[in-house]
């Protein structure tokens, strides 16, 4: 049974995208006691404005906090644009 959860968020929506295949590599590569979980609900994020960071978020920002909570770390791929 695995004994580390890593949230794995891809930056890209695209479907033949380059950073979830990094992650998809990642989690091949992973030892038998860590589980990586990818999250796919970043097309139903709302645009992060802090003035309306108040009392209760969307739903999908809820799950995506819910998720973070449950996991022991995080693994990012971030789309890179104009070599930025």
């Amino acid at each position: 049974m695995p004994t580390t959860r890593i949230l794995a968020v891809s930056g890209s929506l695209r479907a033949t995208s380059l950073n979830t295949a990094v992650l998809t590599a990642a989690s091949m590569l992973t030892p038998p006691e860590t589980e990586i979980v990818f999250y796919s609900g970043l097309a139903d994020l709302p645009a992060f404005n802090p003035d309306l960071d108040t009392g209760e978020p969307p739903r999908p920002v809820q799950i995506l906090r819910h998720e973070i909570g449950k996991a022991d770390g995080l693994l990012i791929s971030a789309p890179e644009y104009a070599r930025g």
